[in-house]
């Protein structure tokens, strides 16, 4: 099920306790400035957080330029792997 960005930010205002809620983003009050200043930074932080299952990027592997080994049909090149946050290690 899909939620949209308001319903994502009445269920965190409402997870808060708060008064308020919100019908659209563009209101002028502040729970509606304080979740268009913290949703893009926590939706990144949780993508990166752990290893979605669609938040993965599928490549093909190139071939390698030279012969492969006896008994194999084919040899590809190795690529160096990034994690999504970076050169840090996760936890």
């Amino acid at each position: 099920m899909a939620y949209s960005i308001v319903s994502i930010a009445n269920m965190a205002l409402s997870h808060i306790a708060a008064n308020s809620r919100l019908e659209s983003l563009t209101e002028d009050n502040i729970a509606a400035s304080e979740v268009n200043l913290w949703y893009d930074h926590c939706r990144l932080l949780t993508l990166k957080e752990y290893n979605w299952n669609f938040a993965r990027r599928r490549t093909a592997p190139a071939l390698h330029s030279e012969a492969a080994p006896a008994g194999w049909f084919y040899r590809y090149q190795l690529r160096q792997l990034r994690n999504r946050a970076g050169d840090r290690e996760r936890r």
